[in-house]
């Protein structure tokens, strides 16, 4: 009867307290909420967990997966004996326990990935439902667990316990290799470390170990951050409400499953090397193809480089500067100029010699063995490689070292490397340089011709500029502070 009306009068597992500091703790809540706006992610805490479960890893990758029990035993044994608890027994579960229960829970049968979450957070309250389930049915060994525990010697036993278990977890694991090479391509990527500038490298990858990549600072296709490389955080929305641009996850698993034809996408992302595993079915087709060559091999993985990476490809992914184009603008300018020029005077040189001013300026024809001005003849083999290899370091300081230089600078090697190519043209193309600027009537000159113009105009005025930039760092130097 006393049992009866016990039950009658709470008849309800779910302890409601009241307590005083609540509404305190909601205030704070509420602020609490809005500090992630004032955060460099913005909106990201808010939307990240509902962007991954609307994306498409939650229907690929497995930790994404919905929990499916019979196949997770050990979490449908956790569920069970919490069930069991808050059913069969007389143990109650506060309010905030309850909720943060029930969301774990409904997390973790959205994605398996959020069961360790589950256990992490619910272990406290399955604790305190065990101990209140002891305290009610059995007081005495509540008392004596309790007192035990609570002294000095209680805690000195709980903590050997503890230390150890842990000393046998980590003994069982001591000869564990820190990293799988079976798993990881650690060898490959000490390979292409010591080999390559990853700094121009686009490589494909497996989704697996893409993060060990990372970790060595090299670029990847994709890691296991994989719900990040799906629409909903690589897109924008249109007007519709749908996300328009990249599918990079999917495109990945397009291409690794040979769902699409690999070189379209490969050409489209401009990737330049290819590395995956050796039983991996792209491997298969990437072994019998002649547009990708062998780099580096072991027992798990392979790495190529991909021959034929198009010009268009490169233009669309280099980050060409603005006074680089210019650049590039004015010397195709000056040498088509330079090459006009030519043309006219081998199409006229049957009526060659011209006196264009009296006793001071021919138009003559000439034809260059040599380098410019007619010096050094002989060689012109010699002379193209020479001419190539300081049309290539000109190139380089000026698309490369733009910090360095001011646009005076700039248009002086511009000037020389339009003129280098100009006369490049004529060595490889015609075996000699065509020149056609005669001064002979007032001075002993060699003929020369607009390229070579621009050239020496070029080289004086970038050495003015730099004794000028030596003579200021010298007088930098001499200033001595007071």
């Amino acid at each position: 009867i006393n049992k009866r009306k016990e039950k009658q009068e709470r008849p309800y597992k779910i302890k409601i307290e009241h307590k005083k500091c609540i509404k305190w703790i909601i205030i704070i809540a509420i602020i609490a909420i809005f500090t992630g706006f004032v955060t460099p992610l913005k909106t990201v805490p808010y939307t990240y967990l509902v962007k991954t479960m609307q994306g498409n890893t939650t229907e690929n990758i497995n930790e994404h997966l919905p929990l499916t029990l019979i196949e997770n035993k050990e979490i449908l044994i956790v569920f069970s004996l919490y069930l069991t608890l808050l059913i069969f027994s007389k143990s109650k579960i506060k309010l905030r326990d309850l909720f943060m229960l029930t969301g774990l829970t409904l997390l973790s049968f959205m994605s398996r990935r959020q069961t360790s979450m589950f256990i992490l957070i619910s272990s406290p309250i399955f604790t305190k439902l065990i101990v209140e389930l002891i305290e009610k049915y059995n007081p005495k060994i509540y008392t004596i667990f309790n007192n035990f525990f609570n002294k000095f010697y209680g805690k000195i036993i709980t903590t050997i316990i503890i230390l150890v278990l842990g000393c046998l977890n980590i003994q069982s694991k001591q000869n564990n290799k820190f990293i799988d090479e079976t798993c990881y391509p650690v060898e490959c990527a000490k390979y292409i470390k010591e080999n390559f500038d990853i700094s121009g490298m686009k490589i494909f990858n497996d989704y697996n170990y893409g993060s060990y990549l990372i970790f060595n600072e090299i670029p990847v296709f994709i890691d296991s951050r994989a719900d990040l490389y799906t629409p909903e955080f690589n897109r924008k929305k249109n007007e519709e409400g749908e996300y328009e641009g990249r599918d990079i996850f999917s495109d990945f698993l397009d291409i690794s499953s040979i769902a699409t034809y690999y070189e379209d996408k490969f050409e489209e992302y401009g990737i330049t090397h290819v590395l995956t595993e050796r039983n991996s079915k792209l491997n298969m087709l990437l072994s019998r193809d002649s547009n990708y060559e062998l780099l580096y091999r072991d027992d798990y993985f392979i790495f190529y480089k991909r021959l034929t990476v198009r010009i268009l490809i490169i233009i669309m992914n280099m980050k060409i500067k603005k006074q680089n184009i210019k650049s590039i603008l004015i010397i195709v300018i000056l040498v088509v100029i330079d090459q006009i020029i030519k043309k006219i005077i081998l199409a006229n040189k049957q009526i060659l010699p011209i006196e264009l001013i009296h006793n001071i300026l021919i138009l003559n024809y000439e034809e260059n063995f040599g380098i410019a001005f007619g010096l050094a003849k002989g060689g012109i083999i010699i002379f193209c490689i020479i001419n190539l290899i300081i049309i290539g370091i000109v190139l380089k300081i000026l698309f490369t070292q733009n910090e360095n230089k001011n646009i005076l600078k700039r248009i002086c090697l511009t000037l020389i490397s339009a003129g280098g190519i100009g006369n490049l043209i004529d060595r490889i193309f015609r075996g000699y340089v065509i020149d056609y600027i005669d001064f002979s009537p007032i001075i002993n000159f060699p003929i020369f011709n607009f390229a070579d113009i621009i050239i020496v105009t070029g080289t004086i005025g970038f050495a003015f500029f730099i004794v000028l930039e030596l003579i200021k760092e010298k007088d930098k130097n001499d200033i001595k502070p007071y």
